[in-house]
């Protein structure tokens, strides 16, 4: 047996210490593989719903203490004596045997996770350990319901075309797209539901149609297409089973005869609901991979999944969420997966978050943008400065020469001793002044030098007698390449002196030849003046297009350095602001007003009034991210250069860029939902109310009472589901803020464990403000209570849970409260301006907090 376990690590684990209780985070021994086991190092594990529900209610898990999770990827670091088809450093992924072996060295949320060899695949080397620790437990639950329920013979060759169609209900969960990749790959025509926003995405993976569940005529929709396209559905999966999808599953069976049909489902069948005659309904188990039908699960793990990830007829799905953090971030990430099942009364699974992806803390990536209010902060700049390296930088402006028109009255033997002489001599000659020492220089006055043109070694150019004599009427302009042929004052030469020195006043314009570097420097200019000008006229389009210029432009042999005078900034700024419409671009009003009028009127009012105080769009805040992350790796911080724009400047920049885009997600989300509610309200009892409250309209006319008074009742109730579905919908986006407010959190905690991050006022700041966020979003809103609750025990239950949930969401922002003080004294005991700060407000210990910054 093969191992590179010992003395290298520790095994990290989040423990379940017995049912119902909370994870800790421990430290246990690294597990030793049985004959056909394998020991995987983990470097990234997955949560499924079925792990907080083992948390919750104390299910399925037999012995305790234990260590739940059934996916992890990483790379193999033990053998056992009778494993033949894997060796160590090999990258595997694979399904792990706690829920059926009750073995907590099987559980995936540890360093160190034993996996049986029939339950492992190896990935291959595109694929990342996030992509591949997505799908092992979604994909034995499909395998499962195809193979074994469904009665889908196993593949032999290339696929064929099969006579009947296959759906799936709920197809964007994990094992609703495990489900969907198989049956494509069996040859079927695959119809499916799903959310309106996640059709594209199904399609991309082989859906051959999909439908809104959320549409009451969805049945007889599906029905239609199917034998539109000739293809009668015999077979379904439900991959979701909650409210009434498993009954619209079997209402699209019987539109083609139940005789013959079989439904799959991932829970049982409601006890309350009468099953179809002549259809077989059963329920698919993942864990039977590795018990009764092991056989299934080697064949399907070792050889089909394996080779299918090769050759890429399948690819990890869904779209993970990662929550950074390492194992310890584990129950925060099992709160979230609880947390959204009880917002969703329908199978509403979006599928960035159905799996989440919990990192190692040594593999988690860096992400982070300076901003203020809504836009982007960067370093001030000279508004029409060239991105030039201040190692190259040469002169920007040509070179200024005042002559003047005052008779000089210069006498005709020369005089070292005449002062006026001398300036009329440096005045006329065009020759350089006295130099100076570039040393004894401040930097204010080196950007005067470079801003007027001169070197460093020059004089500033000034008038003789100045400001007691006027600035002569014009000026000229001189090439400091121009040599004059120096008098020394002897022979003929000195006879004519006096014709030349009476000449002396009648300035004569030199010429210059644009070509060389000037003619480049010239472009540039023009370049930057374009792109400052695109940018305050919100012309995105040519912006960008000047700075693609700009970025590529040489001077000197040297490329543009994008760090000098903040054109980093601007670059992101572009990126940002990439998916700005055309009806933003005020640039040309005048001549594309018919073109913006046509645009303006094919904009859906709505959409306009949501996104109006949006500034750019959420595929540019990635591309800036990523721009960001280019910069970091690009220009890292360097004690010896201090002043120098590095990867200190660029992280907070990346982190604003981040909560602005949080920030307006949950803006928009809200205004999505207020607007709903406010169209619910005009309709008052439309079409779409009759679907949603059928149950409570039967409820209610079974009891007893007058028709006012049932009528009433109805009315209350229907008002009540209403308020109920607004606020499971604005839990959900809070918690999507919060989820992804404390992924940035944790990565910034972890930049900040060592100087310069550590001790960056502007970090130590933005940290601060982000734990304020992160404690405003722990608290949900209280639970709306119905006036008449009756003997409804889950009713009663969800209400107890979310209040303690609200009581919890208070205890998370004392504690974020206290940790921006703390946040926030480290910046005032620094000596940094802090008065911004003594406005906010922390709770309790506000007053003490100012006092203590006072002194």
């Amino acid at each position: 047996m093969g191992n590179q376990n010992q003395g290298k690590s520790q095994n990290l684990a989040a423990v379940l210490e017995k049912p119902m209780a909370r994870l800790t985070t421990v430290s246990r021994p690294i597990p030793t593989p049985g004959p056909d086991e394998l020991v995987v190092r983990n470097y990234a594990v997955a949560a499924n719903p079925v792990d907080w529900k083992i948390q919750h209610f104390g299910a399925v898990i037999n012995k305790y203490p234990t260590v739940l999770g059934s996916d992890g990827c990483g790379v193999v670091t033990a053998v056992g004596s009778a494993i033949s088809k894997f060796k160590i450093g090999d990258r595997v992924t694979g399904f792990a045997a706690v829920i059926y072996s009750n073995d907590l060295n099987h559980g995936a949320w540890q360093t160190y996770t034993v996996l049986r060899e029939i339950a492992t695949t190896k990935i291959p080397d595109r694929m990342t350990y996030e992509e591949g620790c997505v799908f092992p437990m979604a994909m034995a639950t499909s395998a499962i319901a195809l193979f074994v329920h469904l009665g889908i013979p196993r593949p032999t060759g290339q696929p064929t075309l099969q006579k009947s169609g296959l759906l799936i209900w709920g197809a964007s969960s994990s094992v609703g797209v495990s489900a969907l990749q198989l049956a494509k790959n069996l040859g079927f025509k695959v119809f499916v539901t799903a959310s309106p926003t996640h059709h594209r995405y199904l399609r991309s993976l082989g859906a051959f149609d999909v439908f809104d569940y959320h549409d009451p005529a969805v049945v007889g929709k599906i029905a239609a297409s199917a034998r539109s396209a000739g293809t009668p559905i015999k077979l379904a999966f439900d991959a979701v089973t909650e409210g009434t999808s498993a009954r619209q599953s079997a209402d699209v069976l019987i539109a083609f005869g139940s005789a013959g049909s079989k439904l799959v489902l991932v829970l049982p069948w409601s006890e309350n609901e009468p099953k179809p005659e002549g259809m077989e309904i059963s329920m698919t188990v993942a864990g039977r991979t590795g018990t009764d039908q092991s056989e299934l699960g080697a064949w399907f793990f070792n050889d089909y999944l394996q080779d299918s990830l090769k050759n890429g007829s399948i690819v990890p799905a869904p779209k993970i969420e990662i929550a950074g953090g390492g194992i310890a971030a584990t129950q925060k990430v099992i709160d979230k997966l609880k947390a959204g099942a009880e917002e969703q009364p329908c199978p509403k699974i979006p599928p960035h978050q159905h799996k989440f992806s919990i990192q190692n803390s040594n593999s988690l990536k860096h992400d982070n943008l300076k901003q203020s209010n809504h836009h982007i902060y960067y370093l001030n700049m000279p508004l029409f400065a060239l991105p030039l390296s201040t190692a190259t930088k040469a002169s920007t402006s040509a070179r200024v020469h005042f002559t003047s028109r005052l008779p000089t009255r210069k006498r005709k033997r020369a005089s070292s001793s005449s002062s006026e002489e001398e300036y009329a001599q440096q005045y006329s000659s065009g020759l350089p002044a006295a130099s100076t020492n570039p040393l004894s220089l401040t930097p204010d006055e080196i950007a005067q030098y470079r801003l007027a043109g001169l070197d460093l070694n020059e004089e500033i150019p000034s008038v003789p007698g100045w400001p007691h004599r006027g600035l002569p009427g014009d000026k000229q302009w001189f090439t400091p390449d121009v040599k004059t042929k120096e008098k020394d004052g002897k022979g003929k030469l000195r006879a004519e002196d006096v014709e030349e020195e009476e000449e002396d006043n009648k300035a004569v314009p030199v010429q210059e030849t644009n070509r060389g570097p000037k003619l480049r420097m010239q472009h540039l200019s023009v370049l930057t003046a374009v792109l400052q000008r695109c940018l305050l006229e919100g012309d995105i389009l040519r912006a960008r297009r000047a700075w693609a210029l700009l970025i590529r432009a040489q001077v000197a042999g040297a490329g543009m350095d994008i760090r000098s005078s903040g054109y980093w900034g601007i670059g992101a700024e572009l990126l940002i602001r990439s998916g700005e419409s055309k009806a933003r671009n005020r640039f040309h009003a005048d001549g594309d007003s018919d073109y913006e009028a046509d645009d303006e009127d094919n904009l859906n009012d709505r959409d306009r009034e949501l996104n109006e105080e949006g500034w750019g769009s959420k595929d540019g805040l990635q591309r800036a991210k990523a721009y960001f992350e280019r910069l970091i790796l690009q220009y890292p911080y360097k004690r010896q250069f201090h002043g120098s724009v590095s990867a200190l400047d660029f992280w907070p920049a990346m982190v604003s860029c981040e909560i602005y885009g949080i920030q307006h997600e949950l803006k928009q989300s809200l205004k999505r939902i207020a607007r709903a509610e406010e169209k619910d309200e005009n309709e008052d009892g439309s079409d779409s109310d009759s679907d949603v409250f059928e149950d409570a309209e039967s409820h209610v006319s079974e009891e007893d009472g007058d028709a006012a008074t049932i009528e009433q009742r109805r009315t209350d109730k229907r008002s009540w589901r209403k308020a109920e579905k607004r606020w499971a919908q604005k839990d959900d986006a809070r918690q999507n803020a919060l989820l992804a407010s404390e992924s940035i959190a944790g990565r910034m905690d972890e930049l900040m464990t060592s100087p310069p991050f550590s001790d960056s006022h502007t970090l130590l700041r933005l940290r601060g403000m982000l734990a304020l966020y992160i404690g405003d979003l722990s608290v949900p809103a209280m639970p709306i209570l119905e006036d008449e609750e009756g003997n409804d025990t889950d009713r009663r239950f969800l209400i107890r849970q979310r209040i303690s949930d609200h009581e919890r969401g208070k205890r998370s922002l004392d504690e974020e409260q206290s940790k921006a003080r703390k946040l926030f004294k480290k910046v005032a005991d620094s000596g940094d301006d802090y008065r911004d700060l003594n406005g906010l407000y922390l709770g309790d210990d506000q007053d003490e907090m100012e006092l203590s910054y006072d002194d």
